[in-house]
């Protein structure tokens, strides 16, 4: 990682003196040296993630680089085997990720057809991946190295030198100081130490898991044509022991996935009292644990065991023999846990600085946020039901509406009940409780909100931003940015006064300069106490109602109409909280 940043940095700025300093006597000693050697084609990462994006751009940059510097690979393909039909049903939603990802080729095989590949293997199904290969990592390493400093003679990469200390300007090593302007940290196992010196502020921790491999034995060897893998598991962040051919012909089979008491920890028993207690010490680590100890457990046998290795890697090849496979090497995976307890699955990107906000108190980050384009959503669902022919377009008429006791009447449709969803519109309808019975005010008070679009090239921003005002990042340079409260005027026209408002806040906010290209006005159907309401009257119970969501309602729809849902069919009690009877007394 860190010389294929230096190299990518050193060609667009070929004067820029850069130097690359490694710990050890050697390139590509640990995680890069010590993996599976395996060209993967961003078959499991998550479609739209950052790690989807980046293996599928960078398996075909690889491929391109070790053509032009003549860099041992393969493009051999592999396949994902299903042994029972819980696998094979995954292994269909795999295909069907991989292809959104952009992958070419895929098929899924049968029996028959997979053996024609590898026909030792066994199982209900397989999916064929063609653009998965394998390839020499440390020979790309050693390469990056070498056209880095024939690209700059002054430049240098520093083996057996570690860092001591650093500030913002200077680097201590144990081969002297270095005067810096800017550095980077490819830290691997490191990276949260070296994020935390730098002030950044975590909420996850980089926890260590050693991966221990099994050689087939050269009378074995061909056994295994290319790369065979099992179905992962979606509740494990592991992939499980799979079959790989290396590049040197070897044939390795794991790894495990062991939780390791040191971090660079390659042999069983190896121990790091700081390592330990940082990871012991850390919340999301004992609810990693807690959520998959007899994962964990049966990983530490098999660890321990070599007669439970083989029993794994024979639920797809059964005629392997304790015989066949010989101890290998290990290597330690970084994975970056949050306090949850969960694997962080796509790259971590925090900010400490936008020199265009002003921000002297610093920020608060929210996780698992995001947006919605209500727009796509409503007309989507629209197209949905009109396919199922469930929807009439057309605005609705009061006076063809006839509400029984046990029945309810609208032109063609006959049905138990009517359920008002309404909005700010609800005020129009003559079934609609306009006042409480408590305080007689009115149930929805309408509140008109406005936002701008606004575009800034300077203000690079790329999270959404809450403060006396919102800035969503739309693309393009453009920005949503909102909004006024206004309970007097019930109208859907933009005004000039809201949208000095706007721009007078957003002065304050940002020190860059921007243009105004939109303003839009709509109503929210807030309620008094600002909780939706939901539920039935006594006077009829034909009639529902579903209103008062205000502007989180497109977040807070889906679970309150799975409330309303239970309550119409299944007589279960709406929450007191979002209740229509609790405006009223009987």
């Amino acid at each position: 990682m860190g010389l294929a940043t230096a190299y990518q940095i050193q060609r667009e700025f070929s004067r820029l003196n850069i130097v690359v300093f490694e710990k050890e006597k050697e390139l590509a000693f640990h995680q890069t040296g010590r993996n599976s050697g395996v060209i993967h084609s961003g078959l499991y990462y998550k479609n739209g993630s950052l790690k989807a994006k980046n293996c599928v751009d960078g398996r075909k940059e690889l491929i391109s680089f070790s053509k032009e510097h003549n860099i041992k690979y393969e493009v051999c393909g592999k396949l994902v085997v299903a042994i029972n039909s819980l696998e094979a049903k995954r292994l269909e939603r795999l295909k069907e990720n991989g292809e959104k990802n952009g992958l070419l080729g895929l098929e899924l095989l049968n029996p028959d057809e997979f053996k024609k590949i590898e026909p030792n293997i066994v199982g209900l199904k397989a999916l064929w991946v063609p653009e998965a290969g394998i390839i020499d990592y440390k020979g790309i390493t050693n390469k990056l190295s070498g056209l880095l400093l024939s690209k700059n003679p002054n430049s240098k990469v520093m083996t057996d030198c570690e860092v001591l200390d650093y500030n913002d300007v200077n680097i201590s090593t144990t081969k002297g100081e270095f005067n810096v302007k800017h550095i980077i940290f490819c830290g691997g196992l490191f990276a949260d130490r070296l994020a935390v010196k730098d002030n950044v502020k975590l909420d996850m921790q980089i926890v260590g898991f050693r991966g221990d491999y099994y050689e087939l034995a050269e009378h074995a060897k061909s056994k295994i044509n290319n790369l065979v893998y099992p179905v992962p598991n979606p509740e494990f962040p592991f992939l499980g022991v799979h079959f790989t051919r290396m590049s040197n012909g070897d044939i390795e089979c794991g790894p495990n996935a062991v939780f390791t008491f040191k971090r660079e920890g390659y042999n069983k028993t190896d121990f790091s009292m700081r390592d330990t207690v940082q990871a012991l010490g850390f919340v999301g680590t004992w609810r990693l644990f807690i959520n998959h100890w007899k994962f964990g457990l049966n990983e530490y046998k098999r660890a321990f065991s070599k007669s439970l290795f083989l029993k794994e890697l024979q639920k797809m090849m059964p005629t392997l023999k304790m015989e066949d496979i010989v101890e290998g090497r290990s290597g330690v995976r970084a994975m970056a846990l949050g306090i949850d307890g969960e694997v962080i699955d796509d790259f971590k990107i925090i900010k400490n600085k936008n020199l265009n906000i002003n921000a002297p108190f610093g920020f608060g980050e929210v996780n698992n946020t995001g947006k919605i384009n209500p727009i796509v959503l409503i007309e989507n669902y629209k197209n949905y039901l009109l396919k199922n022919n469930q929807l009439k377009n057309e605005a609705f008429d009061y006076n063809s509406l006839q509400v029984r006791i046990d029945k309810v009447f609208y032109k063609d449709v006959i049905s138990k009940k009517i359920v008002f969803c309404e909005g700010a519109s609800a005020k129009d309808n003559p079934y609609f409780p306009s006042k409480t019975k408590i305080s007689n005010e009115p149930l929805v008070v309408p509140n008109k909100g406005e936002y701008l679009i606004i575009n800034s090239p300077e203000l690079k921003l790329y999270s959404m931003l809450k403060t006396s005002l919102f800035i969503i990042p739309l693309a393009n340079d453009l920005y949503k940015v909102g909004a006024t409260y206004d309970r007097e005027d019930h109208t859907v026209k933009t005004t000039q006064n809201a949208k000095e408002e706007m721009i007078n806040k957003l002065k304050a906010i940002i020190n860059c300069n921007f243009e105004v290209v939109g303003q839009v006005a709509g109503i929210r159907p807030t309620t008094r106490d600002r909780r939706p309401f939901l539920g039935t009257l006594l006077e009829c119970k034909n009639k529902v109602f579903f209103n008062g969501l205000g502007t989180r309602g497109i977040t807070s729809a889906p679970s309150l109409a799975k409330s309303l849902y239970n309550y119409i069919e299944n007589d279960l009690e709406l929450p007191k909280e979002m209740n229509i009877k609790r405006y009223y007394k009987w």
